[in-house]
């Protein structure tokens, strides 16, 4: 949060620049429907891709690359920690390497 580069917390991350809402922050629908249209564009049809599947894909590459979680905390704008750290679940899903190392060992021993 020193960074001088960091947004001040109630600066909007995403901000509107329509006239009815000048310098006022995005809703979360107009948000959402801007990804989905954008997504349409490129041909990308899942169901499974949203706004906030973006949002945790964002979190998660953050972290695996070396991203700390106060950092990720602060790109994500959360408030607490405990909210953030529900991405390392998702992160040691990724990087856990056990069911590769049975497949492998399986592999080994029907040849």
């Amino acid at each position: 949060r020193n960074n001088q580069e960091t947004l001040e917390e109630e600066q909007p991350l995403f901000q509107s620049t329509t006239v009815r809402t000048p310098e006022k922050r995005f809703k979360y629908n107009s948000l959402s429907r801007l990804i989905s249209n954008l997504m349409k564009k490129a041909e990308i049809k899942s169901p499974r891709i949203t706004a906030h599947s973006l949002r945790h894909t964002t979190a998660t590459l953050n972290i695996i690359n070396g991203g700390t979680l106060e950092e990720t905390r602060d790109l994500l704008r959360h408030e607490s920690f405990e909210t953030t750290k529900r991405y390392l679940h998702h992160v040691d899903a990724i990087t856990n390497q056990s069911s590769n190392r049975v497949n492998d060992l399986l592999d080994i021993k029907s040849k």
